[in-house]
């Protein structure tokens, strides 16, 4: 589960963590391991989340969004916010992040193959 959810239960007691399923340790629960220090496997589950347009978007307007929520995303206030839920902001490019969730999708659609794992 994403650690801003995990976060509080962990804190509370409630829920033991044995690994973040990231390539590295985070700075909110420093003596967390990572899955793979674990033993658990060489797993990297990081999440991200983001602004997809409508297919069609002109590129100008594209490119005004992108510049305007990296803009909000270096402000100190967006920065405290997310960090303070174990959230890591960062911007990209249009074309970086399409990058990334062709690689994503790819990934996950590999495993699923893989694995064989159906929808009930």
């Amino acid at each position: 589960m994403p650690i801003h959810v995990a976060l509080p239960h962990i804190r509370s007691g409630r829920l033991t963590a044995l690994g973040i399923g990231s390539d590295k340790r985070h700075a909110l629960l420093p003596d967390l391991p990572t899955l793979a220090e674990a033993k658990a496997g060489n797993v990297n589950v990081d999440m991200w989340y983001g602004i997809l347009p409508r297919k069609g978007t002109p590129t100008d307007i594209v490119n005004l969004y992108n510049r305007e929520i990296n803009q909000l995303l270096s402000g100190d206030d967006v920065k405290k916010a997310f960090v303070s839920q174990g959230m890591d902001p960062s911007g990209s490019t249009p074309q970086a992040f399409a990058q990334l969730v062709e690689r994503d999708a790819e990934r996950w659609a590999r495993l699923i193959k893989d694995q064989g794992i159906k929808a009930d």
